[in-house]
């Protein structure tokens, strides 16, 4: 474990191979046709502080065990969501909003369901959560706006900051996991010709830091968060501080 929080440390991610079986990777795709009218409140990433079962898959003592070497042991879990990418379809280079302050403190656990390999997981650059800039900044620096960077222009930033990063695109498939630091800088295309890539992005922080939803009208530099209301979340390790966060009970099942 040691080793890994080595790795995790110095590239920003790590990879765990089959974190989920094939049997749980298609309950959690039968769980989520069968709720698919469920609109979570106050966001989309709400499902873990709603539902019973995301709420179990999030606090899994397989994650935990992952996740404690990186974040100690008190752990928020605030954010569940599942990720539909049909074939064409690029997420473009980002780092995730709520996440990149710069003390850290966030990790996300990235799974395929379906359809996942090489040309529809996540690509990563690595070592890009000690750059000390996001690549929305990069971009915004640059004159270009979201999604308008190509994969070129994201390694010559990069290496303007890092000559010895790299452009990552990790060999996983479905039940195979990436966890990341919410700094570093990734996006995803399905660059296969057929066939819907899903995933499950479940999002983690430490339980002293202050964790607030995007605005999505300002996605662009500089980033903003939203203070008028704060997303729900669930601690799933340890204790939590009061006052800092919309702390609710687990979701139980009825």
């Amino acid at each position: 474990m040691q080793g890994k929080r080595e790795e995790f440390d110095r590239l920003g991610f790590s990879i765990e191979r089959g974190l989920l079986t094939s049997a749980e990777c298609r309950a959690v795709l039968a769980h989520e046709k069968n709720e698919s009218g469920v609109a979570p409140e106050p966001w989309a990433k709400a499902r873990a502080a709603i539902d019973p079962f995301y709420h179990r898959l999030g606090a899994d003592e397989r994650f935990l065990a992952l996740l404690r070497p990186l974040l100690g042991e008190d752990i928020v879990l605030w954010g569940a969501d599942l990720l539909l990418r049909a074939p064409g379809v690029v997420h473009p280079w980002h780092c995730d909003i709520e996440s990149c302050g710069e003390d850290g403190g966030f990790v996300s656990i990235w799974i395929g369901l379906s359809h996942t390999n090489r040309k529809s997981a996540l690509n990563l650059v690595a070592s890009s959560h000690k750059f000390g800039t996001t690549i929305q900044e990069q971009a915004h620096i640059h004159g270009l706006r979201r999604g308008e960077g190509t994969d070129a222009d994201v390694v010559a930033w990069a290496r303007s900051l890092d000559p010895a990063t790299t452009l990552v695109a990790p060999k996983v498939g479905n039940g195979d996991a990436i966890l990341f630091d919410g700094r570093l800088w990734h996006g995803s295309r399905n660059t296969r010709r057929y066939f819907s890539r899903t995933a499950i992005l479940l999002q983690y922080a430490r339980a002293d830091r202050a964790v607030r939803m995007f605005d999505p009208a300002h996605l662009e530099w500089p980033l903003r968060t939203r203070q008028d209301v704060l997303p729900p979340v669930v601690v799933v390790s340890g204790r939590a501080p009061e006052g800092l966060n919309a702390i609710v009970e687990a979701p139980l099942a009825s």
